[in-house]
């Protein structure tokens, strides 16, 4: 079975969580594929669950996926994101995948959004996905309190680190990379401006101008990345980068 073939098969494997989420929660959900690498990774990083349908309805959410609608490449901070990891945390041909723990995309005022118990239900399929796409040494990044110490609570392996969650609901936070570093930040705000546009699933295909918190954000990622390339692989040992 090649790697495509595997991927596809634990995609099935997703749905029918789904499904059962559905059934156990009372709740309209869709699975939001991601961008499927092409291969196992240097780098995983996971987020908690797909934003919300917002006013769409499950049929509407499917049509969209069905005609190439995919999760990580579709906001200013989704590219922002790619834009750091491809910049700053991967070097001499390393890849990296964004993965959500929970892949079920629900209203947010679902009950099941953000719920513990959720987590534990899909968490055996998470295990599954890394044991496909992470290669033996990769490195597990976390995004958010939520995540980070639920998969500090499993003592996961490579998990190395939690990071700020790139939403903008976050956005308060992002100057807290900066206290100690502000003419670091200085020098370098003053010599990015946009995110450049691209030709790649995970580049905007026009330059996005860049926000001082957005700035910030790139700044952030910028220092965490770095930090978590240093620092090695330790079973339950993690550090919060929030």
């Amino acid at each position: 079975m090649t790697f495509e073939q595997a991927y596809a098969t634990l995609e099935e494997k997703f749905r029918r969580q789904v499904a059962r989420d559905e059934e156990r929660w009372c709740v309209e959900s869709v699975y939001l594929p991601t961008v499927v690498p092409s291969g196992p990774v240097d780098f995983v990083l996971v987020a908690m669950e797909p934003s919300s349908m917002g006013a769409r309805s499950k049929d509407e959410t499917q049509r969209l996926i069905d005609e190439g609608f995919r999760n990580f490449c579709n906001s200013t901070e989704d590219f922002i994101l790619h834009f750091c990891a491809r910049n700053y945390l991967c070097r001499n041909g390393e890849t990296y995948h964004v993965t959500d723990l929970a892949k079920g995309t629900m209203p947010t005022k679902a009950k099941a959004a953000g719920n513990p118990a959720k987590y534990e239900d899909w968490y055996p399929l998470f295990k599954k996905e890394l044991g496909l796409v992470a290669k033996p040494n990769a490195r597990i990044i976390s995004f958010g309190k939520a995540v980070g110490q639920f998969l500090a609570g499993k003592r996961l392996s490579g998990h190395v680190c939690t990071i700020l969650h790139y939403s903008p609901q976050a956005a308060s936070h992002r100057g807290r990379a900066i206290v100690g570093r502000e003419a670091e930040y200085r020098q370098f705000a003053s010599s990015l401006h946009e995110i450049p546009q691209g030709h790649g699933w995970s580049e905007p295909k026009e330059a996005i101008p860049l926000s001082e918190s957005r700035k910030q954000l790139v700044f952030t990622y910028k220092v965490c990345f770095e930090y978590c390339r240093n620092q090695e692989e330790e079973v339950g040992a993690t550090k919060s980068l929030e």
